[in-house]
């Protein structure tokens, strides 16, 4: 692969297989930034067999009949065991070269590429190594540490060759020197070191575990049994989570993803239209007309991008409402069988507390028959038969107090039993709340996203509006410059005054008071109609705008000469931004909005503020 501005060095991997390889993961239904399982039935199927005889003559074109060659991919972590059947048919050998990067340099590496959150980072960097590490257990492997091989390269290459068994071809001085000139440590961006921490302390866990375990298998640890139990429960767990939630997750990520790359590419477009159109002035006043085409079309963009912001809102929150209510039912459910449970715990504390009344009033018998046997005894043989009947009546107690014990032990397991029951769903709960905050922290981040998105559209759209206006008010005043010069130059001409200059030789000579006079009359009226309206507030204008005071200019006369182009409001009561939004034929004309809403929109009953209310209707 060709080098970008990511690696300036080049990449290992082949252009070709890459490109097969997304192929398939399209084919299978998944994609190269996908976090989720693979389809373990894909290998089976009829596609799979057709990319066997794809992959198979690329194979050999791209390598040959090389006796050592390397491939690499990230991708072949998804789907390894697919490689192991191509070559088996292609009678190759075979052996894994497992590199081991910190979860947290790969997360800082795809948030600076490809804008990535960093728990989505972390869980890719899941996916591919416990796939990877699973799949490759069949085969000879070694495992090797990514910030070792640019520390010391040549270390990591005999790991390699102990590890695989294998002899170097073309291992020589030349050969060290373009080794060293490619791993530059200079190009290594990030480097950390710790155990990576999530928002989610269940996959905080799950990644601090398996990068421990597999780093010390890249430094030259033995691999163990236990060790691989170890990868293998964190990987079901990973995969049974990511079956509950990763379809709900990826069809809010293709959405953002989706229209963060549309919105951006749009608002790089307005950019690149808009500075040419301020560095054109000239070109722009003689093709009016084309302009106002290229502006209608960008509107229209813009409006479609409003329309699909919308839309992607909508769905979402039918999406959040349908999560809260699901997650609603689960806890009314599990509190109900919870309230049921306790419910029949109380039952059995009762009975317990009956029999134990029961228990205690026999033992009183019992004592007060064993007394009366003593008396019975003491009393001889006249009294034999009673005290054969008292210790009859013993016996029968006897056995009652027995039963009653079974019964009360029987009935304090039941209690114990039910506590534990208690105790599993309250830990239940506990776990559905935390994947219910952790929906909603990852919702949170999604409409933040799309909010700024949002405000950059509002402000290009802003930008736009404001371009047309100025655009039009500088043709109408020069348009306006040119008549007033006219008028009053004839005007002049016709007076006793240029009549006297003439006969004095001095007619085509004028002051520079006289050429100006027209302009600074018609601006000194505007500016009495605008202290008059009442609308125009001074001190406001200077509190919102503090630049004014800098400037030197009154407030109104700032307004009239620059504040309407900049957008600025003359008061609480009146939007300069709105008024030229909502009324096209005003921001066409080029005329002052809050001029024309004095003179003619007030009586034509306009509407002179609203600015929320015009930016979303449009």
């Amino acid at each position: 692969m060709e080098p970008t501005a990511a690696n300036p060095r080049g990449y290992w991997e082949s252009s070709a297989l890459m490109q097969a390889h997304d192929q398939m993961l399209r084919a299978a239904g998944s994609r190269w930034n996908d976090w989720g399982p693979f389809n373990p039935d894909w290998a089976d199927t009829e596609i799979a067999v057709k990319f066997q005889e794809l992959v198979e003559p690329l194979v050999e074109r791209e390598f040959g009949d090389h006796p050592l060659i390397l491939i690499k991919d990230p991708r072949i972590c998804r789907f390894f065991p697919f490689w192991l059947e191509v070559l088996k048919k292609l009678k190759i050998t075979a052996q894994a070269i497992i590199p081991v990067r910190h979860p947290l340099d790969v997360a800082r590496s795809l948030e600076l590429r490809d804008h990535f959150g960093r728990d989505r980072s972390y869980l890719l960097w899941l996916r591919h190594m416990l796939d990877a590490e699973a799949s490759s257990r069949t085969v000879t492997r070694t495992f090797v540490g990514y910030d070792q091989l640019l520390d010391n390269w040549k270390n990591v290459a005999g790991k390699i060759a102990t590890d695989l068994d294998l002899k170097w071809p073309k291992m020589s001085s030349d050969t060290e020197a373009l080794i060293a000139d490619f791993l530059s440590a200079e190009l290594r961006h990030h480097h950390s070191t710790g155990t990576p921490v999530a928002a989610s302390m269940e996959l905080s866990d799950w990644i601090g575990t398996a990068h421990r375990i597999l780093d010390g298998l890249a430094d030259g640890a033995k691999e163990s049994q236990a060790d691989r139990e170890t990868l293998d429960r964190i990987r079901n767990e990973f995969d049974r989570t990511s079956g509950v939630y990763a379809a709900v997750v990826r069809e809010h990520e293709t959405r953002v993803e989706g229209l963060y790359a549309d919105v951006k590419t749009r608002l790089a477009e307005r950019t690149r239209e808009l500075q040419d159109l301020s560095g054109k002035h000239e070109e722009v006043v003689q093709g009016h007309a084309q302009g106002q085409d290229a502006l209608a079309k960008q509107r229209d963009e813009i409006s479609a991008l409003a329309t699909a912001i919308e839309s992607l809102q909508s769905g979402h929150e039918r999406m959040q409402a349908n999560l809260i209510r699901e997650h609603k039912e689960a806890l009314s459910r599990t509190s109900a069988l919870l309230a049921e449970k306790t419910a029949a715990c109380e039952g059995l504390s009762s009975k317990y507390a009956k029999l134990a009344d029961e228990v205690l009033a026999q033992t009183k018998e019992l004592v007060a028959t064993q007394h009366a046997l003593t008396t019975a005894e003491a009393s001889g043989e006249a009294q034999a038969r009673d005290l054969a009947e008292l210790r009859d009546k013993l016996r029968e107690c006897e056995e009652t107090i027995e039963a009653r014990f079974q019964e009360t032990a029987k009935l304090t397991r039941m209690v114990l039993d039910l506590e534990k029951a208690v105790a599993t769903k309250d830990k239940l709960l506990s776990d559905a709340e935390t994947k219910r905050r952790a929906i909603s922290s990852e919702r949170d981040k999604a409409v933040e996203r799309e909010q700024k998105a949002l405000h950059a559209l509002e402000e290009s759209r802003r930008g736009a509006i404001l371009s047309e206006y100025r655009l039009a008010a500088e043709s109408a005043a020069e348009r306006q410059l040119s008549s007033e010069y006219r008028a009053h130059l004839e005007k002049i001409v016709g007076s006793r005054l240029w009549k006297l200059r003439k006969s004095l030789g001095r007619g085509g000579v004028h002051s520079e008071a006289e050429q100006s006079l027209a302009p600074r009359a018609r601006q000194v009226e505007q500016e009495g109609k605008l202290r008059d309206s009442g609308i125009f507030d001074e001190e406001w204008y200077l509190s919102r705008y503090p630049e004014v005071r800098e400037s030197g200019l009154e407030p109104i006369e700032h307004y009239l000469v620059h504040g309407a182009l900049l957008g600025f409001d003359p008061g609480p009561g009146f939007e300069t931004l709105s008024y030229l939004a909502r009324y096209p034929d005003v921001r066409h004309a080029g005329v002052n909005p809050l001029l024309h809403y004095i003179e003619h929109g007030r009586q034509e009953g306009r509407i002179a503020s609203g600015r929320d209310r015009v930016m979303t209707e449009r």
